[in-house]
């Protein structure tokens, strides 16, 4: 009877094995579920090229003409190079 109980207990495991491989990547992630955030576009700084949100960055300009900088440092550096 205990034979029985093991052959069932790692058929099933089997199968939530199979299943998961199966439909895992058809899932979206749990924390992207859970919180339903969604993704933010980065911008880049034309000094240094670092990567960043525009919430955090140092802007310069409005509408199309905004310009995104990491720092005061390469805004400024910007700003120097300009004739």
């Amino acid at each position: 009877m205990l034979g029985w109980i093991i052959r069932i207990i790692i058929i099933l495991i089997i199968l939530r094995l199979l299943w998961r491989m199966i439909m895992g990547p058809m899932r979206r992630p749990r924390a992207e579920r859970k919180n339903g955030k969604k993704s933010m576009p980065l911008v880049r700084d034309p000094v240094c090229g670092t990567y960043l949100l525009p919430d955090r960055a140092v802007k310069v300009g409005s509408g199309d003409d905004t310009l995104y900088f990491c720092s005061e440092t390469c805004r400024a550096t910007y700003h120097d190079r300009q004739p």
